[in-house]
């Protein structure tokens, strides 16, 4: 597992107890972040005011799909696997959400 969360993105995760009839106990599980990409090319300001949409909507957010159900916009840039976008690491940082 730790050779899918530092080559491939994957961030730490839990099946639950009892889920899929596995166990009694929780299960360590590696599990895939959703986000947004975006081309190196597109405007900063662009980017930046989408980041902004997302980060200041965060329940309309959650109600787009079960997966979403946990999407916290303070730990959005994290565990990425790539590049943040300048216009994204612009909005985490005004928000001190990113150091």
């Amino acid at each position: 597992m730790e050779y899918m969360y530092k080559e491939y993105a994957f961030v730490k995760g839990e099946i639950p107890s009892g889920a899929y009839g596995l166990t009694d106990k929780p299960l360590p599980s590696p599990e895939s972040p959703t986000m947004m990409t975006a081309n190196a090319k597109l405007a900063d300001d662009v980017v930046y005011r989408v980041v902004k949409v997302v980060g200041e909507n965060p329940d309309r957010v959650r109600k787009i799909h079960d997966s979403l159900k946990t999407f916290d916009p303070t730990t959005g840039w994290k565990d990425l696997g790539a590049p943040l976008h300048p216009g994204a690491e612009k909005y985490y940082r005004e928000k001190a959400w990113m150091k």
